[in-house]
């Protein structure tokens, strides 16, 4: 069998390159649904830390004390105050109704326990089903509660003579302080765009990857390719691949530069192993389409479990909910998603400043993903195309 990819690999990759430019589909698939669906992404999480999240408060003390607490609520920017009322009935119709996520109780006598204590507890429900909202809510309530009341300390321990030297000491015996690492900002933008936007890429390269291949199986006699693909099976695949493989891995660079370069975001790692793990992810990507298209020799089967495979990616990734605590079978889907690895690298790389060597075992887990699929996507293929029983399947 003849494998050279001189002359005849350069016919054939300008062949499909040719296929592509008129092919407006193709071109949608490649660059524009891609690109308008990581611009979305980005766009919907460019403010990047929730502001103005609505809660109501229910003032039962209706004291100057009670209305000093709901002023410095709102001030908090990521907190509105939407509604107030005397009642916790209208506080909890608010948070039935959804126009608020969460409500604080004030409660009766409030002022007066300020100021004679014992103190009366300010009481903050919130619905746990947004469980990311009612995270920061309650954490921006606290806040504020907490700073209103060692204010107030502050005032009671001045009045009876402690002096302002030792005021911090008798507010918190024990300080403690949180010092984030990799996303000391709490920001939401490299936090999700960074994960999601390599899992959005990721549907469609192997959706690309399954519809190169699939669609000249469903074809069968009619297709011009599969009698190439079975004599010389690596240069038509490789001259299929290339010209998708090249736009994708520009469509992943752009959005890198936008988020490392256009947002500003400090890149903290080796640029170097992070381009490799882009190139990884695309080839990747596109030997997982082959490989579905190839086993099944069904565009529309192999299509669906494309889909099936790729869409859950991001929750499965690590990101959002730690990999450690998933089960077995959750861990063992996450490990055979390429995406999984390449954020990994890409936290380890972008956000944390890992050494080189730390990142190999993921780049490695890219390229044996590209090298594995591939050469298994390459032996179907060349075992299927003259295969009648293959063709003309949808």
């Amino acid at each position: 069998m003849k494998t050279d990819t001189g002359p005849s690999f350069l016919h054939l990759l300008w062949g499909e390159t040719y296929a592509l430019l008129r092919d407006a589909g193709a071109q949608a698939q490649l660059l524009w649904f891609p690109l308008l669906a990581g611009l979305l992404v980005a766009a919907i999480f460019y403010p990047g830390v929730a502001r103005e999240l609505p809660i109501a408060v229910v003032d039962a003390d209706r004291t100057t004390t009670s209305r000093t607490l709901i002023r410095e609520l709102e001030a908090n920017a990521g907190i509105r105050v939407a509604e107030t009322s005397g009642t916790a009935f209208d506080g909890w119709e608010a948070l039935r109704d959804r126009r608020v996520y969460g409500v604080v109780l004030i409660p009766g006598g409030f002022e007066r326990s300020v100021h004679r204590g014992p103190p009366e507890p300010v009481t903050f429900y919130v619905n746990t089903q947004f469980l990311l909202i009612g995270n920061m809510l309650q954490s921006e309530v606290m806040a504020t509660v907490m700073e209103f009341s060692a204010r107030r300390s502050a005032g009671s321990l001045l009045a009876r003579g402690v002096p302002v030297a030792g005021l911090e000491g008798s507010l918190q015996p024990l300080p403690a302080r949180r010092s984030g690492v990799g996303n000391p900002y709490l920001n939401y933008l490299p936090f999700l765009v960074a994960a999601a936007v390599p899992c959005l890429l990721q549907i469609f390269m192997v959706l690309t990857g399954v519809r190169l291949i699939g669609r000249e199986f469903r074809l069968g006699e009619h297709s011009t390719w599969l009698p190439l693909a079975a004599r010389r099976p690596a240069a038509a695949l490789a001259a299929r691949f290339l010209p998708a493989a090249l736009v994708y891995f520009g469509v992943s660079l752009s959005f890198s530069e936008l988020l490392f370069g256009w947002l500003g975001w400090p890149f903290a790692g080796h640029r170097g192993l992070y381009l490799l793990a882009q190139a990884g992810l695309v080839g990747a990507s596109l030997a997982m389409g082959a490989l579905l298209a190839a086993a099944t020799a069904n565009y529309r089967l192999a299509s669906s479990v494309a889909a099936f495979y790729t869409a859950p990616a991001l929750a499965f990734s690590g990101v959002t909910f730690p990999l450690f605590a998933m089960p077995a079978v959750a861990q063992a889907w996450a490990h055979s998603i390429p995406v999984t690895a390449f954020l990994r690298l890409q936290i380890e790389q972008g956000f944390r400043g890992s050494p080189l060597v730390a990142s190999l075992p993921e780049l490695g887990i890219l390229f044996g993903f590209a090298a594995l699929g591939g050469l298994l996507a390459l032996f179907l293929v060349a075992r299927k195309a003259e295969d009648p029983r293959c063709h003309g399947r949808l």
